[in-house]
């Protein structure tokens, strides 16, 4: 019963993007039916915490806020978990468009069609956690 009245309820139908728009966290949808798995939506706090605009990223594979910070083993682990479509969480560092660093900790989650249950998108959820890795470092920098 739940279901049914969740898929019938305007919620969903005409409010879901506000809805996401208006989360605290940081929101991407990417399309990996498309070259390169682009984005093809982000939040308003997505654009907040890296300091870009939906349509300087609408396109772009999420690849583009490591700069040239590739070498992160959490990089072969997305690779690894999108192929396989497989959820994951990883901490990334990031770069705001300003070139200021952000540890990134991303949930990507697969997203399939209800009835051929082929995959249509990524979800990707980012939380800041800098200054939870900055006090990390301190205390290993006591030890």
């Amino acid at each position: 019963m739940l279901k049914k009245n969740r898929d019938s309820h305007p919620v969903f139908t005409e409010n879901l993007i506000e809805i996401l728009d208006q989360a605290k966290n940081g929101i991407t949808i990417s399309d990996p039916n498309q070259p390169d798995n682009p984005v093809i939506y982000i939040n308003h706090a997505f654009a907040d915490a890296f300091g870009y605009t939906p349509e300087e990223v609408i396109g772009r594979n999420c690849r583009f806020l490591q700069g040239d910070d590739r070498d992160q083993s959490a990089l072969e682990e997305i690779r690894q978990a999108i192929q396989a479509q497989k959820d994951i969480t990883v901490t990334l560092r990031n770069y705001h468009k300003s070139g200021k660093l952000i540890y990134n900790e991303v949930t990507i989650s697969p997203i399939f069609d209800k009835k051929t249950h082929k995959l249509k998108y990524f979800l990707g959820v980012q939380k800041d956690v800098t200054a939870i890795q900055q006090l990390i470092q301190q205390i290993k920098g006591m030890v």
